[in-house]
């Protein structure tokens, strides 16, 4: 028994065939709609977008298939799919069942015992702006260990002194007088000066 249409005529093994095939269609891609992290253009033309095109492709076929010469079964099979209200009782239904059980399981497993990456999809989702200022923060600091670390690499200290400061240290340090154990000098012996006869000690500046 193929079932009797609205029209009161028989539909046959190819609408129901055809109806089969449609649901089995509508519940795979809800499963792998279910299992879809994330959304995009060719997330929803690949899933949604099939199954549209698919229903759109059916009456394109049966009406250009036939005229050309194959697939003549096909012939009228459009009036009776979409005609009958238990085409799309199926195609909703079927599919609804079958994933019943996957869905229920998901929306336990968010609601009541979320993983880390639920949490980060809430954020995501309702846009929660509490963790960008600390965000902001965290880029800055990372921003200046990055400038101190390239300032290391290129001078090799985190400080810089002018070159005047460092001669005149130089100039003014005796390099010539003898110094003892720990630094001091050493007494120096004293030149006396025939004009007056004054000893008087000379000190000699590396310059």
């Amino acid at each position: 028994d193929d079932g009797i249409g609205q029209d009161g005529l028989v539909t046959g093994h190819w609408v129901w065939g055809t109806t089969i095939y449609t649901a089995v269609l509508a519940t795979v891609l809800g499963k792998a709609a279910l299992i879809t992290n994330l959304w995009t253009k060719w997330t929803w033309i690949a899933i949604p977008g099939s199954f549209l095109f698919w229903l759109l492709w059916i009456p394109i076929y049966a009406i250009v298939a036939p005229a050309i010469g194959f697939s003549l079964e096909y012939y009228g099979i459009d009036s009776h799919l979409y005609g009958n209200i238990t085409f799309w009782a199926t195609i909703f239904l079927l599919p609804t069942f079958c994933l019943l059980r996957d869905f229920t399981w998901k929306y336990v497993k968010r609601m009541y015992y979320p993983d880390s990456y639920h949490h980060i999809q809430e954020i995501q989702k309702y846009n929660v702006a509490d963790y960008r200022p600390r965000m902001e923060q965290f880029q800055k600091a990372i921003r200046k260990v990055r400038q101190v670390q390239r300032m290391r690499k290129q001078r090799g200290y985190a400080f810089s002194q002018g070159d005047e400061g460092a001669s005149r240290v130089a100039r003014a340090y005796d390099t010539t007088a003898g110094r003892g154990r720990y630094g001091e000098v050493l007494n120096q012996p004293q030149k006396e000066d025939k004009s007056n006869g004054v000893g008087v000690s000379t000190k000699v500046i590396d310059i």
